[in-house]
C-alpha cells in the first residue's frame, strides 16, 4: 500500500475501554475476501530513489466486510461515504497497530503464509532511573553544547 496509507495503519492513536489499541486509519478497502485473521505484516510500497519496499508494521485484521453489507452507521464508524465507493468492495478492519523496524520487501500485495524471526516492535515507552538519565545527558547534551562553544 501506499506510504501514508501504511503509516496511518501501523501508529497507535487511541486505546478503547477494551484495552485494544487503535490506529488513525482503522481499515482498507480491497477487491477480494479473505478468511484470514490475525496479525498482518504492514508493508508500504517502493518509493522513488529506494531500491525496494519496506515492512513497516503489525496489524491485527480481526474482521472483513462486504462494503454493501455494512449497516450505515458501521460505514459512518469508517468513514465509507454513502455512493463513492462500490458496493462490491471489503472493508479489511484492523485493530492493535504495532511500529516495527522496517524490513525490506520485494514481491506483490498479497497474503501469505510466512516464517519470520521475530520482529522487533517499537517500544511504547521506557522507564529511566536517575543513572540512566544522566548517562543520557551526559552522552547527547553536553556534547552538542562543546561543539555549538567552538568557533
Amino acid at each position: 500500500m501506499g506510504q501514508p496509507d501504511a503509516d496511518l495503519l501501523t501508529k497507535p492513536h487511541y486505546q478503547d475501554s477494551d484495552g485494544n489499541f487503535h490506529a488513525e486509519r482503522e481499515m482498507i478497502l480491497r477487491g477480494r475476501y479473505s478468511t484470514f485473521r490475525g496479525d498482518v505484516l504492514i508493508c508500504e510500497k517502493k518509493q522513488p530513489g529506494k531500491p525496494c519496499g519496506y515492512a513497516v508494521g503489525l496489524a491485527e485484521l480481526f474482521d472483513v466486510k462486504c462494503v454493501g453489507d455494512m449497516t450505515k452507521e458501521e460505514r459512518e464508524e469508517f468513514g465509507i461515504m454513502e455512493g463513492k465507493y462500490p458496493l462490491y468492495l471489503f472493508c479489511y478492519m484492523f485493530r492493535n497497530p504495532r511500529r516495527i523496524i522496517e524490513i525490506p520487501v520485494i514481491g506483490s500485495g498479497n497474503f501469505f503464509n510466512i516464517q519470520v524471526t521475530p520482529v522487533t516492535v517499537y517500544p511504547r515507552y521506557l522507564e529511566l532511573g536517575e543513572k540512566g538519565w544522566k548517562g543520557i545527558k551526559r552522552k547527547f547534551f553536553k556534547k552538542k553544547l562543546r561543539k555549538s562553544l567552538q568557533i
